[in-house]
């Protein structure tokens, strides 16, 4: 009898990386390769893609239907994992939200002074312009007019590509690659592709990028979800594109 009850514990062992969540399911081993290949082949084509000259709507159609919809498809059809073993689960979402919204308070005044700098005054009110948020025309003070329904559409556009792309960075991608390899190194690589997709960006926000992804990182680990990272970085985005404008019209005026 104990015989017996040894070796069904021997059998019931999962060795780390072989064992399918659920039956029929990829093991750890497999679903961490297909993560690796299917993150640089989506993060190399949208690399070259993106600079190609799109539409607003166009690019981010596109980068939301690679972002969001290949990876739901891949493990769900392709692995059969539950999406919840890649991040796409509340975990503890309490403190998670309390801590994104620590991160996005401290990070309110580097946002009102970089967002007042000449290249992302450029770049953001050239984004800006591409939705509809803001007009060519002349405002009184000589800067274009601002649209609110515009604004508005651009920021929900917005928010659902955020949710894409934490969903793919600090969700599939970081929840896959540490199947694969130590959570650090998991860590290191989404960063790298999330940096090298910034790359038509401001300098500074590439760099800055790389080290954002990895504290990203850190609390989608710690809170065992994606989520608090979406509601910071939808939080910073929306912030960053308000205080954009905020320089872009004052300034006009002065």
């Amino acid at each position: 009898m104990r015989r017996g009850s040894r070796r069904r514990r021997r059998q019931g062992a999962e060795a780390p990386g072989e064992a399918p969540t659920a039956a029929g399911g990829a093991n750890d081993t497999a679903a961490g390769w297909t993560t690796l290949m299917a993150g640089i082949a989506i993060t190399a084509f949208l690399f070259y893609y993106n600079q190609t000259g799109l539409t607003f709507e166009r690019y981010y159609l596109i980068n939301i239907a690679l972002l969001l919809w290949v990876p739901f498809l891949l493990l769900l059809v392709l692995l059969r994992r539950p999406v919840a073993d890649f991040g796409m689960a509340t975990g503890d979402l309490k403190r998670g939200a309390l801590t994104a919204l620590v991160l996005f308070v401290l990070f309110l005044p580097v946002i009102f002074v970089v967002s007042g700098k000449p290249e992302f005054q450029t770049y953001y009110i050239a984004q800006m312009r591409k939705s509809g948020a803001l007009g060519w025309g002349s405002s009184a003070g000589g800067g274009g007019a601002l649209s609110v329904g515009g604004f508005v559409f651009h920021q929900a556009v917005l928010g659902f590509y955020m949710f894409a792309w934490e969903w793919y960075f600090r969700g599939f991608l970081l929840f896959g690659l540490k199947r694969l390899m130590p959570a650090v190194w998991a860590s290191l690589l989404q960063a790298s592709f999330f940096a090298l997709l910034h790359y038509n960006k401001p300098l500074v926000e590439v760099v800055s990028s790389f080290f954002g992804a990895l504290l990203l990182a850190a609390v989608a680990l710690r809170f065992r979800s994606f989520l608090p990272c979406f509601f910071v970085h939808f939080a910073i985005s929306a912030s960053f594109d308000a205080a954009v404008l905020y320089h872009y019209l004052g300034g006009a005026g002065r």
